[in-house]
């Protein structure tokens, strides 16, 4: 764009000069010019020739008037010469002017549209990174949820397994307690008896039989001890209980002793 006005300030320097400038043109030369530059038919630049050679000792006031005239159109035809290409030149520098405006305009255009699909993307890329930090936070709560539960049924499984292996230890020993004294009392009654070891049915049978006994001894004694009590004076503040009524509590101790094991022992069963 530069380099077109430059152009045209140094053709419109050159016209000026031209336009001041004069022309001296004589004899030979000169027609010659003429004829090679201007657009005069050719029987008017013979003829010009002829009377230039005819007319060569002429007076010098004509010779004048023909070349001022010459002169004269010369310098027309070459200023309407100039002005045709400079209008030229400024139709050819505004056809461009006006192709970068076009192009400027289609550049910022396409500019424009990058920036806004990129923007898009990035909003696009970042909503779905958002979504996706989303649902991998939501596994993770949920997986630490889920191995937190684990870890939790775990300890609570060992426990319930360290609380059964402790009761069916407690069981086990209960029950060898039991048939130890079942044992010696079978030996005792009768020597001759096998020592193998009954099944719980008949254990169970036997102790009822033997809670049935020890009911019946405890009420005799209860009402023995409330004879001898009301046969005793009211002055007497403590009763003095004699040889065989000790020996009576004791025994009486001892089965109340043996039925709460024995009460245990089949709440254990019945469990």
């Amino acid at each position: 764009m530069t380099d077109s006005i430059t152009g045209d300030v140094f053709i419109d320097e050159l016209a000026m000069f031209l336009d001041s400038d004069t022309l001296m043109l004589s004899g030979v030369e000169h027609s010659i010019e003429v004829d090679l530059s201007s657009d005069l038919p050719l029987g008017m630049m013979f003829a010009s020739e002829s009377r230039s050679d005819n007319q060569s000792g002429s007076s010098s006031c004509n010779d004048n008037g023909h070349e001022t005239a010459v002169k004269t159109i010369l310098r027309e035809k070459e200023t309407k010469r100039r002005r045709v290409y400079r209008q030229k030149q400024k139709d050819e520098r505004n056809a461009l002017l006006c192709q970068v405006q076009d192009l400027t305009l289609t550049l910022e255009k396409a500019k424009q549209a990058e920036l806004e699909r990129n923007a898009r993307q990035e909003e696009a890329s970042k909503s779905t990174s958002g979504d996706d930090n989303v649902c991998v936070g939501k596994w993770k709560t949920l997986a630490v949820w889920e191995w937190e539960s684990l870890c939790r049924a775990q300890d609570e499984q060992k426990r319930l397994q360290a609380a059964a292996s402790a009761k069916a230890q407690l069981i086990k020993d209960l029950q060898k307690v039991i048939y130890k004294r079942i044992e010696r009392k079978s030996l005792a009654s009768n020597p001759k008896l096998s020592t193998t070891r009954p099944s719980d049915v008949v254990v169970y049978e036997a102790y009822l039989q033997e809670l049935d006994t020890n009911y019946a001894r405890i009420d005799e004694m209860f009402r023995t001890l409330a004879v001898s009590t009301m046969k005793e004076t009211r002055e007497r503040p403590v009763c003095l209980l004699s040889f065989r009524s000790t020996r009576n509590c004791s025994m009486i101790s001892m089965i109340l002793a043996h039925f709460i094991a024995t009460s245990i022992i089949l709440a254990t069963a019945s469990s």
